[in-house]
């Protein structure tokens, strides 16, 4: 599932989107403009997303993150983020698959 966030300082939007997580129960969630600066991140982890990571900016600009659900099996190989916000590059493998 994929979501143009348009920002998530607000308690609000974090709260209507952990509404629409725990309705449509994705397995995998992308986020785009999470205007979080580069030292900030989603304050409250969602239930059942241990796996997450962040590409954010030095300002509140851009910024990406992937949500992945505990119940994936899931295992890191590699990642790159872009310095501004503006990617960010998962190698792994999802139910034993690269």
């Amino acid at each position: 599932m994929s979501y143009n966030v348009r920002g998530l300082n607000s308690p609000q939007k974090r709260t209507f989107l952990k509404h629409d997580i725990k309705k449509d129960n994705p397995d995998i969630i992308y986020l785009q403009e999470t205007h979080f600066s580069s030292k900030s991140h989603i304050t409250n982890k969602i239930h059942g997303y241990s796996n997450t990571f962040y590409a954010n900016a030095e300002k509140k600009k851009a910024g990406v993150a992937i949500l992945i659900k505990d119940s994936v099996d899931f295992q890191l190989i590699s990642l790159n983020t872009s310095p501004v916000g503006r990617y960010l590059i998962l190698t792994c493998m999802l139910n034993k698959t690269i």
